[in-house]
């Protein structure tokens, strides 16, 4: 090999040292020796940092996982099981919060029907009531926030398993196109 040739082949070996350096890190973050030892809890893992990886890296490391269709699809059932218990978690509170305050607004409500009260009295009970409107108000906005971030979550996983799912089935059995055959059928 020539100088030159060395010397062009040195970019290529220093982007190879990078990308497995990458991987390296990425293997010692879940804890594991190879990818072959990527199991379905370490798998969620590594969808979440999929999003952050660069797309060479990503790409090489899915070529070594071996049933990596299959982690998606398990990773995929445990993420959707994950996401229907944490909403009904979030709702069951909700609710429980929103008892609560109903239960404190009727108990303050009850305080206006008393006929001997202050005006200054009776701007204070109006005051505590529109304090409750707003717990009301932020409950919403927080509750709405929790639901936006962890449905962006599941979604992102989604995305990055399906495309990341397709790219390895084409990888692994590539679709074969009739249009190039050479042979000839009609040999009359």
């Amino acid at each position: 090999m020539s100088i030159i040739n060395k010397i062009a082949s040195v970019p290529e070996w220093i982007s190879q040292f990078r990308t497995h350096r990458l991987e390296q890190q990425y293997l010692d973050k879940l804890g594991i020796p190879s990818w072959g030892h990527l199991s379905e809890d370490k798998f969620l893992d590594f969808m979440s940092v999929m999003p952050k990886m660069d797309s060479k890296v990503l790409l090489g490391i899915i070529e070594q996982i071996p049933d990596f269709t299959q982690l998606c699809t398990e990773g995929l059932s445990t993420l959707k099981q994950a996401f229907s218990q944490t909403t009904e978690s979030n709702e069951n509170l909700s609710l429980a919060i929103i008892r609560a305050i109903d239960s404190v607004r009727e108990s303050i409500s009850q305080e206006l029907n008393k006929e001997n009260l202050s005006k200054e009295e009776r701007k204070d009970i109006r005051d505590q009531l529109m304090d409750l409107a707003r717990m009301y108000e932020r409950l919403d906005a927080k509750n709405k926030k929790f639901l936006d971030t962890i449905f962006g979550k599941l979604v992102a996983g989604v995305g990055i398993a399906v495309i990341a799912g397709v790219f390895v089935k084409n990888l692994v059995s590539p679709s074969y196109d009739d249009s190039e055959d050479d042979t000839d059928e009609d040999l009359s």
